[in-house]
This record gives structure tokens, sequence and C-alpha cells, in this order.
């Protein structure tokens, strides 16, 4: 027998999820795929990712009830952000990615690990986090 005490609730599993609006969250996920496949592509251009910038930070999500979907795209939203920003503030090619307004490696500089937060600059350094790289000594 309940007790008439205590609160009663429906099951999580009886409750129907909260529909999310899946046609705006595809729509923003192919805005942005295009986006990235255009402006950020291999080969790059400093006005291309500016722009990318500048869009990506324009996008707002509207706060949507807990949908895996929604999820993955804010998720995706938040990636996109990081890599334009961080290809934007890398005035090189380097590896597989070309920017066509710097298009020499800077051979003179020493390697660089770019890191990125969400509300701060991007910032390199040539020592990854946490792993001391070994000394070369002369031989």
């Amino acid at each position: 027998e309940l007790d008439p005490k205590v609160p009663q609730t429906t099951p999580a599993a009886a409750v129907p999820p909260p529909a999310v609006n899946l046609k705006e969250v595809e729509r923003l996920l192919c805005e942005i795929r295009t986006l990235m496949w255009d402006k950020a592509g291999v080969i790059r251009r400093g006005k291309d990712l500016s722009d990318a910038v500048k869009r990506l930070q324009d996008i707002a999500m509207q706060d949507g009830p807990p949908s895996r979907n929604y999820y993955e795209a804010l998720n995706i939203l938040e990636v996109a952000r990081a890599i334009t920003r961080s290809a934007l503030a890398r005035e090189e090619s380097l590896g597989a990615h070309y920017r066509t307004d710097y298009p020499l490696k800077d051979e003179a500089a020493l390697p660089k690990h770019s890191y990125i937060s969400k509300n701060s600059k991007v910032t390199f350094s040539p020592d990854a986090p946490g792993i001391a790289l070994p000394q070369v000594s002369g031989r």
C-alpha cells in the first residue's frame, strides 16, 4: 500500500521525452558542416577563417530539452569554434593545413602546441601540458 505522505512520481519510462525541434538542430548542423568545409578545410585563408569564427559565434542554440541530438549539436558547435579560432591564430602553414595568406612554415621558430579554452585567447607553447620534452644533447 502507498504511503499518502510520500509524494508519488511517475516512473521515468512512462514519461515521454520532450519534443526537440530536430529540424532546427539538423539545419544548424548542416550550416556548421558546410561552413567548416568551405572556410576551415585543408586550404585556408585568414579572411575565411575570420568569417567562420564570427558566424560560429553568432550561432545561438536555444536551450533545449535534454536529448542526444541537442547535446551533440552543442558539442559540434563548440569544437567548430575551437578549431576555427585556433586555425586563425596560427599564422603559418603547418602539416596538412595550408594558409594561403601564410604559405610557409616558420622554420626558425620552435614547434609549438596551441591551447584554447572556451572564453580565452589562443595561446602557443613549445611544451605539451604535463609532458617534459627530452633534452637533446650534442653527440
